[in-house]
Order: C-alpha cells, then structure tokens, then sequence
C-alpha cells in the first residue's frame, strides 16, 4: 500500500501514522480498544497543522484498513477545527465494534464524505454500512477470487483484499467499476437501475448507498470501465 500511494504523494503530502506495538498486541481486543485513543492523537496532530501550518481541512483525506478503519474514523471525530474532508475505511474490523452507536465506530459524521469496501464481511470485516457509501466487490465476503484454502481459512486473504484494490486504483482510476443497487443479488440477476461509478481513490464524493462489482482474481483485479 506504501508504494502505491507514494504515486499520490507526488501531488500532495503524505502522513503515514504507524502504531504498530499497540496494533500489534496479542490480546485483539487490547489492540481493538486503542483505536480511540489513536484517533484522538492523529485527531490532535491534525488541530495543530491547521493551526501552525496552515492546512485546509478539504485537503484531508484518512484511510485505515482494518482496525485503522475504526482509527480513521476516531480521527475524524476527534478533529475539533472543522470537519476533515474524507475517510476511507478499507474492510473495517467486525471484532469489538458490534455497537450500534456512531461515536463507537466508523461512522458517516467522521468527516464531509466516508467510504467503505467489504472484503471479508461478517468474519473479520464489518457487515453494516458505514459510509455514505459502501462497496462490495465479490459480495463483500469471503473467499474473495484468488483466496481460499488455509490461506483464507480465518479469512486474511479476503481481508486484505481490501488494501490490495484500493491500491490497485490510485494507479488505475477506472479500474473498478461499480453499481449501485439494493442486494448482491439484484446486482448477481443484472436489475440495478442506473449507472457506475469507480471504486476507490476516484469515488466521487456524491456517492451514496450501497454499490456492487466483480473483481479479477489475480493483479491487474479490477476489470475497468
């Protein structure tokens, strides 16, 4: 994900928070309750570049993958200068954020637009929406084409899918291509109704609702426009 989004950060600057001993505990749910505290840290950094360097809130786009999904959205709400203008979360974590509150995961209030890709949904990966918009490629869940076997028995594959075709579009804009409609079956029988958007880095920020595709099983994943 790293090199991929170097390519951005040709155009605008680029802030990777690595808080890999407290993501990395052996007690999930130890890592899992961080998430807030995280949030309000990077939320502080952000407050203070507003202030003392001049950075415009517009320009601020969070992505989390994970349990950085429910950080990114802590972030967002913790931000006190305004509202941030975008949070991306990539499969956020089901484990530890089945409450219903929005303050308690990601949630649409964490900034101006918040989008969401399902990878491993109901195992790993949350299975509500939480975004203006939300993304399942495949069905959302597991195994995610190109997964399964042991490699995908807990459902890491199809969990990190997620990154691997966000990643995937900021090289590739049009690469995902996405429809909005109802159910993973009406998109499965061909009945959604209007037209597609892309995936990921492109999303327009008008997007709202629940949007479904298919994906390659192996790089290049997305089939283009």
């Amino acid at each position: 994900m790293k090199n991929f989004s170097l390519i951005s950060s040709c155009f605008s600057p680029l802030l990777v928070v690595d808080w890999g001993p407290l993501a990395q505990d052996t007690l999930y749910f130890r890592a899992a309750s961080s998430t807030r505290d995280v949030g309000r840290h990077v939320g502080g950094l952000i407050d203070r570049m507003v202030t003392e360097r001049g950075t415009n809130l517009n320009d601020v786009h969070i992505i989390g993958h994970s349990l950085g999904a429910h950080t990114s959205g802590f972030t967002g709400q913790s931000v006190r200068s305004g509202k941030v203008a975008r949070v991306t979360g990539l499969d956020p974590a089901l484990p530890g954020f089945t409450d219903q509150q929005p303050d308690k995961l990601l949630d649409p209030s964490d900034a101006q637009f918040v989008d969401v890709m399902h990878t491993c949904a109901g195992m790993l990966g949350h299975d509500r929406n939480l975004g203006h918009v939300d993304f399942w490629p495949n069905g959302g869940r597991v195994n995610q084409p190109g997964c399964g076997g042991i490699d995908d028995f807990v459902g890491a594959c199809s969990h990190g899918r997620s990154y691997e075709y966000y990643a995937e579009s900021i090289a590739r804009p049009a690469a995902f291509k996405a429809y909005p409609c109802r159910s993973a079956d009406e998109f499965r029988e061909a009945k959604c109704r209007s037209g597609p958007i892309p995936m990921g880095d492109a999303t327009p920020t008008t997007a709202r609702g629940n949007h479904f595709l298919e994906t390659n099983a192996k790089p290049e994943y997305g089939k283009g426009f």
